[in-house]
């Protein structure tokens, strides 16, 4: 990474002048491996006198590299990705049931989490 007041050839001098002997090779990637399955389980946390209960529903999801990359992120916007998304909306505006609730895909190189609902009921 380059950044400032500098011209191309004179990166260019920079540069083979640091890596023009430099005959590495070129390292494989890893192979990421899918997460092993789980079985479900239910974690519930007791805490007497709390004035809300949250609820926290997650799944392993797509890697970044999905041909469905951009399908998701746009299913994830209508679904509860946005303020205005279908989950805060019900939960929240029609039945007031909710501050908020929403989704989200935390995408990666493997398969990362998919947090379905986080929601803080009164």
């Amino acid at each position: 990474v380059v950044a400032g007041d500098i011209s191309m050839p004179e990166l260019t001098a920079l540069a083979t002048k640091a890596l023009g002997a430099w005959t590495g090779a070129a390292v494989d990637r890893m192979a990421i491996a899918t997460p092993p399955e789980t079985a479900r389980r239910i974690e519930v946390v007791d805490m007497p006198g709390a004035p809300q209960t949250q609820l926290y529903v997650a799944a392993v999801a797509a890697a970044r590299s999905t041909d469905d990359y951009q399908v998701l992120r746009v299913l994830n916007e209508v679904l509860g990705g946005l303020f205005s998304s279908r989950i805060n909306m019900n939960l929240r505006e029609r039945n007031g049931y909710t501050y908020g609730a929403r989704s989200r895909f935390t995408f990666r190189r493997g398969a990362g989490p998919f947090s379905f609902l986080k929601a803080h009921f009164f």
